[in-house]
């Protein structure tokens, strides 16, 4: 409007004095912060306030401020009816004077966070953490046993916990210390992909709302049994390769060596993935399905996948073995997990001889048709093919007819 154009660093102190005149400016907010405490303090009795100051202050009568907690009195008479956690976390404050906010938190049976001790320090270091633990341990849970605390793994919670002093460390009837699911999510996720599928289930529980202790016993398997395993001391990944390589020959130029060389992540996805409703089979086939008891098979629909979850079974997959190799141990696909979740009839004589053959004949045998010398190679033939010629049943259809439609049925 006045044809002048206001600088960044203009704009940016007008909008601090601006905030300064409506909400006051920092000196004042610390000012008001010891009257605005101890006028809760006041009002709700039981709140709990603390303060520290420097140790080096020149003048007896000047405490210069640097740490305050406080726990609200209804959040206080709130934890004997929440989760027997306690998860604690920090974040780094803006503004003039550079601190950092700690709190403690738990949660309600219906999963709410609820907040109950905060803290203004003047960084996340060992002392500021032991001073926060052990003001909650002495004024807020108090003696409350089986309490599990839950954090990341920074380095001055560590320290603090390992304190003896602090009341934190355990013995586990008095507070087992675990990593909380998100940084073992994350750390997965950017650096470890091979622990993702254990993480990935201990999510999928936490999402179903499953009793907390069942959750916390296995965030405290894997922040206890599987981290240590994929990484040393100072959080950086170990060597995954085998110890013995005389059986798991082929880890040079498997896709778990290029991700732990520091490798681009890469996001394997299925050959071939579908999103339309697949249609019910024809009725004129359906006595056939149940009969070689594929009729459950047939109903099947489709469901969305996961493609960091297939990355990372394929990366556990090992091919010489044809098994997962996972922290825990081996594990492979059964023809009893098939007959479980598929309902087929995995039982009877094994199926089996040779391969060569007149796949053209065999086709023309089975389907009623021999296919473009393009659309078969070998005893490879192209699904695209199947899915044009088998689409709809004619309702005249004899009974071969019928029959040679169930199999492009199940590939399409």
């Amino acid at each position: 409007m006045f044809e002048y154009t206001v600088s960044y660093k203009k704009a940016w102190k007008a909008k601090q004095k601006a905030i300064a005149r409506v909400y006051g400016n920092w000196e004042n907010s610390y000012r008001l912060l010891p009257r605005w405490l101890a006028a809760v303090s006041h009002f709700v009795l039981g709140t709990i306030v603390r303060y520290q100051y420097k140790e080096d202050d020149q003048s007896a009568q000047v405490a210069n401020f640097k740490r305050v907690l406080w726990a609200f009195k209804p959040c206080i008479d709130a934890l004997p009816y929440l989760k027997p956690i306690v998860q604690i976390d920090g974040t780094f404050l803006y503004g003039k004077y550079r601190g950092t906010l700690l709190i403690a938190t738990s949660q309600d049976g219906d999963t709410h966070v609820v907040p109950f001790a905060f803290a203004n320090v003047e960084g996340e270091n060992k002392e500021a953490w032991s001073w926060f633990l052990s003001n909650i341990r002495q004024h807020v849970v108090k003696e409350r046993q089986n309490l599990c605390l839950i954090s990341d793994r920074h380095g001055g919670i560590l320290s603090a916990v390992a304190d003896e002093r602090v009341q934190w460390h355990p013995p586990v009837d008095l507070a087992p210390h675990i990593y909380g699911i998100r940084w073992i999510g994350e750390s997965v996720e950017n650096h470890l992909c091979v622990a993702f599928v254990e993480t990935q289930a201990i999510i999928a529980r936490l999402a179903q709302n499953v009793d907390v202790n069942l959750v916390v016993l296995e965030a405290y398997a894997i922040s206890h049994v599987l981290l240590p395993n994929i990484m040393d001391r100072e959080g950086r990944a170990a060597d995954p390769g085998p110890e013995d390589p005389s059986l798991l020959y082929l880890q040079t130029r498997h896709c778990s060596q290029f991700i732990w060389a520091g490798h681009p992540d890469r996001i394997f996805r299925t050959r071939r993935c579908a999103h339309d409703r697949i249609a019910e089979p024809p009725v004129a086939i359906v006595p056939y399905l149940r009969q070689s008891g594929f009729y459950g098979v047939s109903r099947l629909r489709f469901f969305a996948l996961q493609p960091s979850l297939i990355s990372a079974l394929v990366e556990r997959c090992r091919p010489e073995t044809h098994t997962f190799h996972t922290t825990q141990g081996e594990c492979t696909i059964t023809l009893e997990d098939v007959a479980i979740q598929l309902g087929l009839p995995c039982t009877g004589m094994v199926v089996t001889g040779l391969t060569e053959m007149n796949w053209s004949a065999l086709c023309e045998e089975l389907l009623g048709i021999i296919p473009p010398p393009n659309k078969l190679a070998s005893q490879r033939l192209s699904l695209a093919w199947l899915a044009e010629n088998f689409t709809d049943l004619a309702e005249e259809a004899n009974d071969a007819q019928v029959q040679q439609f169930i199999v492009p049925t199940f590939c399409v």
